[in-house]
């Protein structure tokens, strides 16, 4: 018995990590097999097409919480430019990935006489790398327009977003503190400190390390001419700077001008006036005052930030006034 006991385990050694191996063969090709099958299913025809719509040939892919509503809405003061008012989602998400072509142009805006560029925006795309393969598939001359602030203000305007959203569904918000930090425990030969360690897993932390995504959309996408970074910072101090240099590497005529634009003293920031709608400002959930959080935290995020920020510099050849 014994010796009947001694082999059944010896075979069950031998035999488990085989089984072991083929299923996780079986696995990888399964999931191989499924992300080819969405890979080439948003090629294909999805549906009827609703009359007078086309695709987008300018997307702006980033980033969250740097003011991209804001440069969509004057952008749209052009009269060669359309937009799609909501953020479509397109390449970052399968389930409306695999919806294919047919399905992303009904979400678009009807086409108009003399519009030579429609743009759509999701801020998802520039950290969700499938998208970059996904965009490129789509279109490999595309538009790709990039707007960039200081990585600390966009972490903890991300941050207040999501806190004031929580809120008004009565839920809390961990302070920010405790979702960036750590607390891990050193010891030396006569005591132990407590160090705080940034979580470089949190994600509106990865969200502002530009570098870190940038790297691969330039990969197939050049700067200057695919893709353009709008400085976000002076965007708010002088949007229109920013938006002439939109309309040149859109190859547009300068358009925008100061009769269309306005500092709303009340609200504390740029405002336009749009010739189909009137005078608009955006929703009372931008330019929102941020949560607050403590000096010794902004300067760690600081330091944190500045070597990423050194390598988004030497990335693109340029400085910002956040460095």
């Amino acid at each position: 018995m014994r010796h009947f006991h001694a082999s059944f385990i010896s075979i069950c050694r031998r035999i488990v990590p085989v089984l072991i191996r083929i299923v996780l063969l079986t696995f990888l090709v399964v999931c191989t097999v499924f992300y080819a099958t969405i890979e080439n299913f948003s090629c294909a025809k999805s549906g009827p097409v609703e009359i007078g719509k086309l695709l987008p040939n300018c997307l702006i892919i980033g980033a969250r919480k740097s003011g991209t509503r804001a440069l969509l809405e004057f952008l749209n003061l052009h009269n060669s430019i359309a937009i799609a008012r909501e953020e479509v989602h397109f390449f970052d998400k399968d389930e409306f990935y695999v919806k294919g072509l047919d399905w992303y142009r009904n979400q678009m805006p009807p086409a108009v006489p003399d519009v030579k560029i429609l743009i759509e925006k999701t801020p998802a795309y520039f950290v969700q790398h499938k998208s970059i393969n996904r965009v490129y598939k789509f279109n490999p001359d595309i538009k790709l327009i990039l707007i960039l602030r200081n990585p600390v203000e966009r972490l903890i305007s991300d941050y207040t977003q999501v806190f004031y959203s929580k809120m008004a569904k009565n839920k809390t918000t961990p302070k920010l503190d405790a979702l960036l930090f750590t607390r891990v425990m050193k010891r030396t030969k006569n005591k132990t400190k407590i160090y705080k360690e940034i979580k470089t897993f949190y994600k509106p932390l990865r969200n502002s390390m530009y570098a870190e995504h940038l790297k691969k959309w330039i990969e197939l996408f050049p700067l200057k001419k695919n893709l353009h970074i709008v400085d976000g910072d002076r965007f708010v101090s002088d949007p229109l700077s920013e938006l002439k240099l939109v309309e040149k590497f859109l190859n547009l005529s300068e358009e925008i001008s100061n009769d269309s634009i306005y500092f709303n003293v009340s609200k504390g920031f740029y405002c336009y006036i749009h010739p189909d709608e009137g005078s608009k400002c955006l929703s009372e959930s931008k330019g929102r005052k941020h949560v607050e959080i403590s000096q010794e935290t902004a300067a760690r995020l600081t330091t944190f930030f500045k070597i990423h920020n050194e390598k988004l510099f030497q990335m693109i050849n340029r400085r910002f006034s956040w460095y």
